[in-house]
């Protein structure tokens, strides 16, 4: 788990209080010892430190919040900022308001891009700062009341934005420590959309499931609240998400294997880059379509993508149309189900294949190990309670642990307009497990050889020692 490291710029901490997981940090402010005269910043860190693995770094930067306008404040919380990105801080608390200062303003950009995760309370009038910033999370007042300590151990019972700052970051360090994986941009992304979106229930979550009545249909929900401008973009990548497994020119691993991240193909021993497969895509999405996408890098995998290129030609050209579901084409699907075609959609629906391809690989490629040290591949024909043991998320659990953290990665990109990477195959949870061809697929198009940890438990299986199931 990872261990949270919070800086709480304010008006200090009560040092009689002696919380176990409060540290004292000398930035060079101009406010003495750390100690708190107001009870303000005691507060804050108590709330915060009911999140028990993690530290607390107290930086003092004001006695009492009026004098956050004058040059002695501003130059004290800008060295408590950079102080708090070069110590390798997680999140950085700023429970006060203030005015414009661009000192600061260039202080939390250079946070944000040593990682940080920076949130402030929102709503005092015209002290809109440092919750107006662009790289900081604002928190505003929800009258919400709160249990807290303040001087010398008094109870108190507090709300307002202040508070709820304090209470976004213990938040922020929950959500953090159960996905380490995330970046702080993600975690920016997600916490402000959280604000504003209308979840109304736990069905409007994301997760990535496997099987649900239809074999590897991909279920969002459960895991955290939407990232995306609205829930209808949501709901079209789930939609999209499911085709490969829907419509009859996709279907089929063994034929399709790049739609699918299976390794080869079904007939022979032609073997399927799937990484390869899944940057193509992504590339697509962002151009809206596959007419023009650059191969560059991919070029050793030219022949899948001239395969995949006819079957998302005659896709582009029928967006709008019913195509065959089966082969007798007397179910028919509509690729956009009743979207508007436009190029944003059409992105959307490339980045739902996308999204498949990269999850399905810890579905369609997984081998375990047998007894006599051969391995063998997690099939269909094996059910495992009526399900196929490939499709079940709790065999080998770690695989399905693993390709939850890639919708993330997925969505991530999609956010951003950023294209697929060979770092998004990571294999974040290994336990019992190996990837069939992943680090030959990676080297295949890598600019060099990977050189991180992870390489070592990429699958390199040799031939003569799998079986298909």
């Amino acid at each position: 788990m990872k261990h949270i490291k919070v800086a709480l710029l304010d008006s200090g901490v009560d040092k009689s209080l002696k919380l176990k997981n409060v540290m004292y940090a000398e930035f060079g402010g101009c406010y003495g010892d750390g100690d708190d005269y107001t009870g303000h910043g005691t507060s804050m860190a108590y709330v915060i430190s009911r999140q028990k693995d993690l530290s607390i770094y107290s930086l003092k930067v004001f006695e009492k919040e009026k004098e956050m306008l004058n040059s002695e404040s501003v130059a004290t919380i800008q060295k408590a900022i950079i102080w708090a990105a070069d110590n390798n801080m997680d999140i950085i608390c700023m429970a006060f308001g203030m005015g414009y200062s661009k000192e600061i303003e260039c202080a939390i950009e250079y946070a944000y891009d040593k990682g940080c995760v920076l949130i402030a309370a929102d709503g005092y009038e015209e002290h809109t700062y440092p919750a107006g910033y662009k790289y900081v999370i604002p928190v505003v007042n929800t009258n919400k009341s709160v249990r807290t300590k303040v001087l010398y151990g008094m109870d108190a019972v507090m709300s307002g934005s202040s508070v709820e700052a304090a209470l976004e970051t213990k938040n922020v360090a929950d959500l953090w420590q159960m996905h380490p994986e995330y970046s702080n941009r993600f975690i920016m992304i997600y916490m402000n959309r959280k604000h504003f979106m209308d979840v109304k229930s736990e069905q409007d979550y994301i997760e990535a499931h496997w099987f649900k009545t239809n074999h590897k249909r991909l279920i969002l929900r459960n895991e955290f609240k939407y990232v995306m401008d609205n829930y209808e973009d949501i709901k079209l990548l789930k939609w999209a998400a499911s085709l490969p497994d829907k419509i009859y020119v996709m279907k089929r691993a063994g034929l399709h294997p790049y739609f699918h991240g299976y390794y080869k193909y079904a007939k022979g021993n032609k073997k399927c880059n799937y990484v390869a497969a899944y940057i193509y895509l992504t590339r697509c999405a962002i151009n809206g379509s596959v007419k023009g996408v650059s191969r560059e890098g991919l070029e050793s995998e030219n022949e899948m993508l001239d395969e995949m290129d006819k079957i998302l030609l005659y896709i582009e050209e029928n967006i709008d149309k019913p195509i065959p579901a089966g082969k007798e084409g007397k179910k028919q699907i509509n690729i956009l189900n009743g979207y508007e075609n436009t190029e944003k959609n059409r992105g959307i629906i490339y980045w739902g294949l996308a999204l498949h391809t990269l999850t399905d690989v810890y579905a369609h490629s997984t081998f375990i190990e047998r007894k006599d040290g051969s391995y063998r591949l997690l099939g269909h024909s094996r059910l495992l309670f009526g399900i196929p043991e490939a499709d079940a998320t709790f065999y080998v659990p770690d695989r399905y642990q693993t390709a939850k953290t890639k919708i993330f990665k997925v969505i991530e990109h999609m956010v951003h307009g950023t294209g697929g990477d060979v770092k998004d195959f990571e294999v974040v949870y290994n336990e019992g497990y190996k990837i069939g061809n992943l680090y030959n697929n990676i080297i295949q198009i890598a600019e060099e050889e990977p050189k991180m940890s992870w390489a070592m438990f990429m699958d390199n299986i040799v031939e003569s020692t799998i079986d298909a199931e």
